[in-house]
């Protein structure tokens, strides 16, 4: 898919491609090591969907960078989809490049493998 770069001027901005209905980003999902591949994430992922559900939010987007193949793989998994849509960032003078995934709020007790 080819990919489509914007810059992010504010923590409120969505990037054109996502306007999706009641849209909210997921910032910040990290696990330390010594809890990946227990579960855990799912169950916090789930929490997430309960309580966005709860705010009326209907689409969940996110941002994660493409050397951290573990964070792709689970993200699709639990049904993220890759919107062919890069979102740069600036770190100690260096440029990151993040891919932007989005997907839909799940029903309650809607479980995918880890």
């Amino acid at each position: 898919m080819p990919r489509r770069h914007f810059h992010r001027p504010g923590t409120t901005w969505f990037p054109p491609p996502l306007a999706f209905p009641h849209p909210a980003l997921l910032d910040r999902f990290y696990l330390q090591s010594v809890w990946h591949g227990t579960g855990v994430a799912q169950t916090l992922l789930q929490a997430v969907d309960e309580r966005a559900r709860d705010y009326g939010i209907e689409t969940l987007w996110l941002c994660h960078h493409p050397s951290n193949e573990r964070a792709g793989r689970f993200y699709r998994r639990q049904e993220f989809q890759d919107t062919g849509v890069i979102l740069p960032f600036t770190l100690a003078g260096w440029v990151y490049n993040d891919i932007v995934m989005v997907r839909g709020i799940r029903e309650v007790g809607k479980n995918t493998e880890r």
